[in-house]
């Protein structure tokens, strides 16, 4: 499954396999800067992502549907 998340200082959007998955969801928070490391597959208390994170992509913006949904494509 391609798996994108998306967040534009005020709504999340999830989308799966370029398409989004439900209507997001108006968020108010902030980032938070802290000595913590960045990481992916970490689950917190939960523990590791029992699975694989082939590639990983971090942009400074929400990206479009549109621009989504060419990743996803390009990655088939």
């Amino acid at each position: 499954c391609h798996v994108a998340c998306t967040y534009d200082g005020a709504r999340m959007r999830v989308y799966i396999n370029g398409r989004e998955a439900g209507g997001g969801l108006d968020v108010v928070t902030g980032v938070r800067k802290n000595a913590e490391p960045f990481r992916i597959g970490w689950l917190g208390s939960y523990g590791h992502l029992n699975g694989c994170v082939r590639d990983v992509a971090v942009y400074r913006r929400a990206m479009s549907w549109g621009e989504v949904y060419a990743r996803y494509r390009a990655g088939r």
